[in-house]
């Protein structure tokens, strides 16, 4: 399992917002969200798989249910990254207000430290599920 340089770069970026929202230097919500832009900004600009319209960091990071079999070691880290990994824009924002509207008020009620963990085994579940369906 070799990962691209941008999709290392999205990884960084991914844990660094956990870590800052873990340390209470910044609401967990909003590092969660500014990681969220700026890896569709990485996935935007950065390089894209030749012959398709996924970028390095959808192909590499998003969730791939065979990845769990052949290369489990890759389908755990895209258990974790698919959370941070959007198709567009519009599925980013819609994500965004959803986050906004009603993880803000469940962080500010809950804590920091345990909305993180909510949201990090949320988003694990969530990921085995879409495995599940697919």
């Amino acid at each position: 399992m070799v990962l691209s340089p941008v999709s290392l770069i999205a990884i960084a970026v991914m844990l660094a917002a956990v870590a800052v929202g873990w340390s209470r230097r910044f609401l967990a919500v909003g590092a969660l969200a500014v990681a969220n832009i700026v890896v569709l900004i990485l996935s935007s600009l950065g390089p894209q798989i030749a012959g398709s319209n996924l970028s390095v960091i959808q192909a590499e990071l998003g969730l791939w249910s065979p990845n769990l079999v052949h290369e489990p070691g890759l389908g755990l880290l895209q258990l974790f990254s698919s959370m941070f990994v959007h198709a567009g824009f519009f599925h980013l924002l819609g994500n965004l207000i959803i986050l906004l509207a009603f993880a803000l008020p469940f962080e500010e009620r809950i804590g920091h430290r345990r909305f993180l963990l909510v949201y990090i085994v949320a988003g694990l579940i969530g990921s085995l599920v879409q495995v599940g369906v697919s």
